[in-house]
């Protein structure tokens, strides 16, 4: 898409101002609606980047005006602007919160591990055994997981309970 034509037509009023009737006498017998035309084509590259058409308007020879793709090869010489970095973010915690919170998720992990749970079964379950209850088929077989997954051996006294859950 050719470069927009308001954009040449400043280029040209630059132009007759650094370079009087050199520049406006270079198209003598022309249709300057063509000229700019055959500009606008020249420059479409530039549409998006005006800093390049500035650094050549900026770095004009002083010995006698452009054509057309004289112009676009010293806009294409132009150096791109600096990035412009925005500023980091804000934090929204400060370094103390996010360290407290660190520290009680360590605590909840060493709290949980997926073992308490298992664990207090059969503490608890040892604990009735241990009081004389006996326990139901359900209750015998959970604790057998808690203690396979555990590693746990089953104290004396609650192994000599039966499989029908009544004592030795």
């Amino acid at each position: 898409m050719p470069l927009n034509e308001s954009w040449v037509d400043r280029i040209f009023d630059r132009l007759h101002i650094a370079y009087g009737h050199d520049f406006s006498n270079r198209w003598n017998g022309f249709d300057m609606k063509v000229i700019k035309a055959d500009w606008a084509i020249a420059l479409a590259e530039f549409s998006d980047r005006s800093y390049a058409l500035r650094f050549a308007l900026e770095n004009l020879s002083p010995d006698e005006p452009p054509t057309a793709y004289q112009f676009r090869n010293l806009a294409r010489s132009a150096p791109k602007p600096p990035t412009v970095l925005l500023p980091p973010p804000e934090p929204r915690f400060t370094t103390h919160q996010i360290q407290a919170a660190a520290d009680i998720a360590v605590k909840l992990r060493r709290k949980d591990d997926g073992m308490m749970h298992a664990q207090r079964l059969v503490e608890r379950l040892h604990s009735r055994l241990r009081a004389g209850e006996l326990l139901n088929e359900a209750q015998r077989h959970v604790l057998g997981c808690c203690e396979r997954h555990l590693g746990v051996e089953r104290p004396k006294a609650d192994a000599e309970q039966n499989a029908h859950g009544e004592a030795a």
